[in-house]
């Protein structure tokens, strides 16, 4: 199962005071908008964290997002969360699973090669 890993300092993050201000929401919100992007991109982008096949329509939906169309995707660019469509500092979250699947499928691709 994929985790990624989530530390108390989230909540008084400048990134997710801003996001919070910008948006009008609460930190339990925009905690959540952010855990809910974070597990979308382990699961579909977790190599690189570029989510530029899905756009801003998928960023938002990715998030959970339900306010007004473009309007999350845009401050999480103005906070830092995104640089353009790529999560800032993606591998500093999820470093560990990201190595450990390259390392997986590298595992993989010897052990059928040694079949051959």
């Amino acid at each position: 199962m994929a985790w990624i890993e989530s530390h108390a300092a989230i909540w008084a993050h400048h990134k997710t005071i801003r996001l919070m201000r910008l948006l009008n929401i609460s930190d339990v919100a925009a905690v959540g908008h952010l855990q809910s992007l974070w597990h979308f991109v382990l699961r579909n982008a977790w190599r690189d964290a570029d989510l530029e096949p899905w756009g801003d329509i998928g960023i938002e939906q990715a998030a959970r997002w339900r306010g007004k169309t473009g309007s999350f995707a845009k401050a999480m660019r103005e906070v830092g969360y995104l640089d353009g469509a790529v999560v800032h500092g993606w591998l500093e979250r999820a470093g560990r699973l990201v190595y450990d699947r390259f390392r997986k499928e590298e595992d993989r691709c010897s052990a059928a090669e040694r079949r051959k």
